[in-house]
């Protein structure tokens, strides 16, 4: 389970970076077709990029549960708020491209 944590930990902070440089204006960590129909790139970039550093969030607070506690009830908590977590970071992301796409494709 530690691990688990670590690697929980590793790609949340990868998750972060790329959140903090869409946040940033770099749109190139967003595919092509996700941006064509989008009329103010500034404002849908940095929205996306919240949107990444929030579904970190979840990542993060499921790896210190199994960094403290790495038994088996304390992981299916763990497990359950990361399947939470990801699917309101879903619903963000499919907030932010109805609103500045129109769609999701």
């Amino acid at each position: 389970m530690i691990l688990y944590a670590v690697l929980l930990f590793v790609f949340s902070l990868l998750l972060i970076l790329a959140g903090v440089m869409t946040c940033r204006g770099s749109y190139d960590l967003i595919y092509d077709y996700s941006i064509n129909g989008v009329n103010d790139l500034k404002r849908y970039t940095k929205a996306n990029g919240i949107a990444m550093i929030c579904l970190s969030l979840p990542l993060i607070a499921c790896g210190v549960l199994f960094w403290v506690q790495p038994e088996i009830p304390f992981a299916l908590i763990g497990l359950g708020v990361l399947v939470v977590g990801i699917v309101v970071a879903y619903i963000f992301f499919h907030r932010i491209q109805t609103k500045y796409n129109g769609g999701m494709f």
